[in-house]
């Protein structure tokens, strides 16, 4: 099993109920080797119910003193945030980059300029075929807008929903957007996730699909990292057996874990 689980949430979280100790306990169960808490913070997503802001002068005490109790578990400093293409947007996020000593930062696109994609977006008015292919377009310019991000999480996170029949972003009908995304991600020098919340969410597999994974080591992607999205204790590194199939099985041969915002590269097996 893969022993690095690079996207836990904690209470610091508006969305997880566990803290930060809860989670440690459970990676060091569960005999992982290195971790990486990547709480939440968002600058666009609406306040309620999750407002999604954190004190990270207390966080980072937190971390600090929780980690040092646990030892034999590895910890990276990290947050996972919300981006969006817009300049105020940008801008903040980046002066928050820099105000702390992260190790890795998760990018993730959880809205649509504002609106919350599990809600009433104004993307669900359109057919599949525009909704979808404006929501990689609405990534790609988030993602140029805001390079303060090491990998990018849950790329196809529409998927879990979508009101269509067949919510499934697959590669084979979005082909030129998703590889436009995963150009602008090799050439930037970022990475991907392999999420393994969609097997929780009712979607059978990991975020992306084996076939996106495919995609991105075709055209020339190589960091990676595996994070289960952890908001709870029992989903710590949550089948990271099958993301591991799914890794091998897009013809990988090693993985990620990042120390100051550099990708160390780990390789399978383990």
């Amino acid at each position: 099993m893969i022993p690095f689980d690079c996207h836990i949430h904690t209470s610091y979280s508006s969305d997880a109920e566990c803290s930060m100790e809860e989670q440690f306990r459970a990676a060091k169960a569960r005999g992982l080797r290195e971790i990486a808490i990547t709480d939440h913070v968002d600058y666009m997503y609406p306040a309620e119910p999750y407002p999604y802001q954190i004190d990270y002068g207390a966080y980072g005490r937190e971390f600090r003193r929780v980690a040092a109790e646990f030892p034999g578990v590895r910890a990276a400093f990290g947050a996972e945030i919300g981006l969006g293409p817009g300049a105020e947007i940008a801008a903040e996020i980046a002066r928050f980059a820099q105000a702390y000593p992260f190790d890795f930062i998760i990018g993730s696109i959880h809205d649509y300029y504002g609106g919350e994609l599990h809600r009433d977006s104004a993307l669900w008015r359109r057919d599949k075929r525009e909704a979808y292919a404006e929501y990689l377009d609405y990534a790609l310019r988030s993602f140029r807008a805001c390079p303060a991000f090491s990998v990018a999480g849950h790329l196809d996170y529409i998927s879990r929903y979508g009101p269509y029949p067949d919510p499934s972003l697959r590669y084979s009908e979005f082909k030129a957007e998703t590889d436009a995304v995963l150009r602008f991600l090799i050439d930037s020098g970022k990475g991907l996730e392999v999420n393994t919340s969609g097997f929780r969410y009712g979607l059978g597999g990991v975020y992306p699909q084996p076939e996106i994974l495919s995609a991105y080591k075709r055209l020339g992607g190589e960091i990676l990292t595996v994070g289960s999205d952890a908001h709870r204790s029992r989903d710590v590194a949550a089948d990271f057996d099958a993301a591991e199939r799914a890794v091998r099985g897009a013809g990988f041969d090693k993985i990620c874990v990042f120390r100051r915002m550099i990708p160390e590269f780990i390789l399978i097996p383990f």
